[in-house]
C-alpha cells in the first residue's frame, strides 16, 4: 500500500481545526458558522462604520458588538439567514471571512 504523507498532514490539520473550533466556541456561539470554508481577505478599509475592499462595501451592518462586520441575507422562507461575517486580524487591512447559515 502506498503511503501519502499529505493524507496524514490533512488529518492532523483537521484535528487541530477541531480543537481550535472548540476553543472558539467557548468565546462566541459558532453554531451556523462554516469555519471550514473561512478565508483571508486583504486590502480592506473601515470607513464610516462599514467595511470596504477595493471600493466595494462588504457589509450591510456596521460592526456588530464591536467584534465583526456582517453581510446578511434572508432565505426564501424568511426564517433563515445566510451571509458572511468578517473578523479583523492583527494584520492591517486583513480580515477573516466566515460564511454562515442559520
Amino acid at each position: 500500500m502506498k503511503v501519502y504523507p499529505e493524507v496524514k498532514k490533512i488529518a492532523a490539520l483537521n484535528h487541530k481545526m477541531q480543537v481550535l473550533c472548540e476553543k472558539l466556541n467557548e468565546k462566541i456561539d459558532c453554531d451556523g458558522l462554516n469555519l471550514t470554508n473561512a478565508y483571508l481577505i486583504s486590502g480592506c478599509s473601515e470607513k464610516n462604520g462599514h467595511l470596504y475592499q477595493d471600493g466595494k462595501k462588504l457589509d450591510n451592518s456596521g460592526p456588530v458588538d464591536n467584534e465583526y462586520y456582517c453581510k446578511q441575507h434572508t432565505g426564501v422562507c424568511e426564517d433563515d439567514f445566510y451571509g458572511t461575517m468578517y473578523f479583523k486580524t492583527d494584520v492591517p487591512g486583513q480580515f477573516v471571512a466566515v460564511p454562515f447559515w442559520m
